[in-house]
């Protein structure tokens, strides 16, 4: 927690891609605590959001574009706000999150960013906070995705928050340090951490990837359990921009005649979002941070994977066996037994040793500050 705030020693941290402001309240907690850290380490903070990140044009169109002077003059004349704060920060704390995966504008535009601090701006980058899957899977970069090592080398420090992406960046010559996501730091820092208390409701949400044959799961998932009168949520909310594939889905699955009693609850803060996990019996996600908040509160889960083997991939990381929580396409059944063995049971996944390994993992992200 901030004790006393010190702001005599002037220096300022840039931090890019903040996803405070948008996608949903899991987003939101983990670049907080990101800022929250940053000022006990005594920075004032100015954030570019990861909708300015994923925006900026010209964006990089091959490879040779990163060290092409005239793209970089281009670039800096149509962007002058942004090479203005990067230029007057004193280190660029880079939150990576979910968004270094295959060659998105959104992964080449950050890319560049931390690219163009070092060769240009000669400025302290640290890449935290993230997952990279240069080829969206467990694969190591080839052709044009090797532009991910051949960036990533120069930073300052690199701190991927899953094994996976540790093993892909070190291996092609990345100097890395094994880190964990942040969200585990805020919900520790405000006491939420093991306060799983379920009131015998379930509580499910969209994803990134929503295949047909996995709304097909979700209704008859949702509809079996609507029938013997358990409350079913579907849980939306952002502090702003709140994901549209979930807004998508959760209309779609109201438009069902036989999941007329969905609740769709939106999330009107991070307190309200963590309520929903404390009181759930169960959760059933296709989201990176909901399953993580699962695993800080406690709230028994199964996941769909998402559009990179992120989920999967942090389980390992603290040692967790992904059979008892990965859900195949194909398997309502066993995710039905598997809700019904919660709600009936008062089960509860509290550990606090789990805890204590995310979150001592996670402090890596922050050392060298």
């Amino acid at each position: 927690m901030i004790n006393k705030l010190s702001f005599l020693e002037s220096k300022k941290a840039l931090l890019v891609n903040f996803t405070g402001s948008s996608y949903h309240w899991g987003c939101y907690g983990t670049s907080m605590e990101i800022y929250h850290s940053l000022l006990e380490k005594n920075y004032y903070v100015e954030t570019v959001g990861v909708g300015v990140t994923h925006g900026i044009s010209p964006s990089a169109e091959q490879l040779s574009d990163f060290d092409d002077q005239g793209f970089y003059n281009r670039f800096s004349e149509q962007n002058r706000s942004l090479i203005q704060s990067l230029y007057q920060s004193d280190v660029v704390v880079v939150n990576g999150e979910g968004t270094l995966h295959r060659l998105s504008k959104g992964s080449i535009n950050l890319l560049y960013l931390m690219y163009i601090c070092k060769k240009y701006l000669n400025k302290k980058v640290h890449l935290i906070n993230f997952s990279c899957f240069p080829n969206g899977d467990a694969t190591m970069p080839v052709g044009n995705t090797t532009i991910y090592p051949i960036v990533l080398k120069y930073m300052d420090k690199i701190a991927p928050r899953d094994h996976i992406s540790n093993e892909i960046l070190f291996t092609n010559g990345v100097k890395t340090a094994q880190s964990f996501d942040c969200l585990p730091r805020f919900l520790a820092r405000y006491g939420e951490e093991n306060s799983h208390a379920p009131t015998g409701n379930i509580l499910v949400t969209g994803g990134v990837s929503f295949q047909d044959n996995r709304y097909e799961l979700m209704v008859d998932f949702i509809n079996h359990f609507l029938k013997k009168n358990v409350r079913v949520k579907f849980l939306l909310g952002a502090h702003f921009s709140t994901a549209q594939e979930d807004v998508i889905l959760q209309k779609k699955l109201k438009e069902n005649p036989n999941l007329a009693n969905l609740e769709v609850v939106q999330a009107q803060s991070m307190r309200q979002w963590i309520d929903e996990f404390k009181s759930a019996s169960f959760l059933f996600s296709a989201r990176f941070h909901h399953s993580i908040a699962a695993l800080s509160i406690g709230t028994p889960f199964r996941y769909f994977s998402s559009n990179t083997p992120k989920i999967s991939a942090i389980l390992e990381t603290i040692g967790e066996n992904v059979n008892e929580f990965y859900l195949a396409d194909n398997e309502t059944d066993k995710l039905i037994d598997a809700a019904e063995e919660c709600l009936y049971g008062s089960a509860s996944i509290k550990s606090k040793k789990r805890l204590k390994t995310m979150i001592s993992m996670a402090d890596e992200n922050f050392i060298g500050l």
